[in-house]
């Protein structure tokens, strides 16, 4: 039993579902920042992107480790253990505007350190909604949410 329980789990680990969708580059922002799409697509008529932000850039790193010290009250120690910032965008239908559902700071070893979740309520939301600048990683997870990219 514990061999066929070891094989079952081997399988899962190395065997992707058909429909998984392979990380893509959104290349390096403006700040010299390196973006990863994970996660893409339409949902209930929404097209969406999640995008990984991986702090390349020494002096922003540090800003954003002073403001998690600042702002959300982390210790110091466990602030610079900061790795990568997690973002879920929703798109308008015309890509034209994002906005962001949630935004979760990860440390080196894949662990949460914050999370800030958006209210879900589309109203509320409609607000937060600013314009896509061309050549963005928003830009991009656009194209790859409705398929012109892949």
């Amino acid at each position: 039993m514990k061999k066929f329980v070891f094989a079952v789990l081997i399988f899962a680990l190395f065997v992707q579902p058909a429909s998984a969708k392979k990380v893509q580059t959104l290349k390096t922002d403006a700040n010299k920042m390196t973006w990863y799409l994970i996660d893409y697509g339409v949902d209930y008529g929404t097209p969406y992107a999640v995008a990984r932000k991986y702090y390349t850039n020494p002096s922003i790193k540090q800003e954003t480790i002073e403001q998690l010290e600042s702002r959300y009250g982390l210790s110091r120690y466990t602030a610079s253990t900061l790795y990568f910032t997690e973002y879920g965008w929703e798109y308008s239908q015309d890509g034209k505007q994002v906005t962001t559902t949630y935004m979760v700071h990860y440390d080196f070893s894949g662990h949460e350190l914050y999370r800030i979740d958006y209210d879900d309520s589309y109203e509320s939301r409609r607000r937060f909604y600013s314009n896509v600048t061309p050549n963005t990683p928003q830009s991009r997870g656009y194209a790859y949410a409705v398929g012109k990219l892949y």
